[in-house]
């Protein structure tokens, strides 16, 4: 009920931006220079003469943005509303399913954690790859944040959220969310809308998520040789290391894989075969089958035109160099997590492993 009530009040707040940028028919563009209405420029032809005749300070973010992605305010809004609904397709029946698993089995904590990140970085990396545009992406992460702070904040002094998410310190749990969303939305701003890469930001995001939380599962029960040398903290283990080491390393490699066959990879999804599921998601209370038929809609409506202009980028790259290229992602991002500090590594893993994929890839 909470994140139904958290979309419906983002979905009013879009709709209300919509409605008053648009309500001229103009474009956002036009709003601040009506010259380019006419012209129909994007940004990246524009100097940094013209931002400033056109009265527009030259670092401003939320309009160049609209004029970079070509986007007008009421497309704006319609795909932040479509990356913000893709997004919950996914990740509601996906904690649906594990809040259960939580409260009525004995799995540990740290377990029902990482699986919780394992979602997260999933779902957010499916949403960004099925947006057209790297800003509707970075918004719904933002949205999110906006939305997941203020509650989480609300409800932490409740004991039944004690209970479910075991914190390291007070407070934890929502600033190292608050960070997360803000490294996804830096991530996907950076490959994507700068360099013009997504797959070098889904690769960074994917990589990152899943090889941490194989540290941790793997780790904290088998750990029994700690990393000892200096600035390690001494709680961290060898066994945890190579096994971020190892899944990350394969986590990238099929992901770009996927993605450079992506045209093959879709029908597949859309005929995902639909009654067997169903039978099997009476038994999870119809989540299996809300994933089922998010991921048909999601093959259905994938921005084809995007995603086929990066894989090609990438078949031009052999298997080997592919391969060669996600290991030292995996690598140097295992290293970057062994010598940050508590909580930093959700800013150092990601911005090793994103340099790394952008001279590459």
């Amino acid at each position: 009920g909470v994140l139904r009530g958290g979309a419906i009040s983002a979905g009013i707040l879009l709709k209300e931006l919509t409605s008053s940028l648009t309500g001229s028919g103009l474009p956002v563009a036009s709003l601040a220079a009506s010259g380019l209405t006419a012209s129909g420029l994007p940004v990246t032809s524009l100097t940094a003469s013209g931002l400033t005749a056109s009265g527009l300070p030259f670092a401003g973010l939320t309009v160049s943005g609209l004029l970079f992605t070509g986007l007008t305010a009421g497309d704006l809004a319609q795909e932040t509303s479509h990356c913000f609904v893709r997004l919950l397709q996914f990740i509601v029946p996906c904690v649906l399913v594990l809040f259960p698993i939580r409260f009525l089995t004995k799995v540990p904590s740290f377990v029902f954690r990482k699986l919780l990140h394992i979602i997260a970085f999933t779902c957010f990396t499916v949403m960004m790859l099925s947006a057209r545009h790297f800003l509707p992406a970075v918004l719904t992460c933002l949205i999110i944040a906006a939305i997941a702070y203020p509650l989480l904040a609300h409800f932490e002094t409740r004991e039944w959220y004690g209970n479910l998410f075991v914190q390291k310190t007070p407070g934890e749990i929502k600033r190292s969310l608050l960070m997360l969303f803000f490294m996804f939305a830096a991530v996907i701003t950076v490959a994507w809308g700068i360099f013009g890469k997504p797959h070098a930001a889904a690769a960074a995001i994917l990589m990152w998520g899943v090889g941490d939380a194989a540290a941790a599962l793997i780790g904290i029960p088998f750990g029994r040789h700690k990393v000892q040398f200096w600035p390690v903290n001494g709680k961290k283990s060898w066994e945890g290391s190579i096994a971020m080491l190892l899944i990350s390393t394969i986590t990238g490699f099929v992901l770009l894989l996927v993605y450079i066959n992506f045209q093959s990879v879709l029908p597949l999804a859309a005929n995902l075969p639909v009654g067997d599921l169903a039978n099997a998601a009476q038994a999870a209370s119809g989540a299996a089958q809300a994933i089922t038929d998010a991921a048909q809609s999601l093959a259905a409506d994938m921005p084809v035109d995007t995603l086929a202009v990066n894989a090609q980028r990438l078949s031009a790259m052999s298997t080997v160099r592919l391969f060669g290229t996600t290991l030292l992602m995996a690598f140097l991002g295992t290293l970057a997590e062994l010598l940050s500090p508590s909580e930093w590594d959700t800013v150092t893993v990601p911005v090793v492993m994103l340099a790394i994929a952008l001279i590459l890839l």
